[in-house]
């Protein structure tokens, strides 16, 4: 399911921000480098920017899920992506 939100994301010309414990590990709209940032922690904070950099929506992430429940909490403004 993360994938196919950040692929919807970066889609819409949006960028993505992945953070773990409060580091940023990767932002910006490769969706390659996007994935391997939201698989190499158990527990990532999936954020959506618009082109100036403001926040649009925000997802919590967890990895070793299936893959339909590895968005376990989200804004309302992340459902148009799902």
């Amino acid at each position: 399911m993360h994938k196919a939100a950040v692929r919807k994301i970066l889609d819409a010309g949006l960028f993505v921000s992945v953070q773990c414990e409060d580091e940023i590990d990767y932002q910006g709209d490769d969706y390659d480098k996007a994935i391997a940032a939201l698989e190499a922690c158990d527990e990532i904070d999936l954020r959506v920017l618009d082109q100036d950099g403001d926040f649009v929506a925000w997802a919590l992430v967890c990895s070793g899920l299936d893959d339909d429940e590895t968005i376990v909490d989200h804004t309302i403004s992340f459902e148009r992506f799902l």
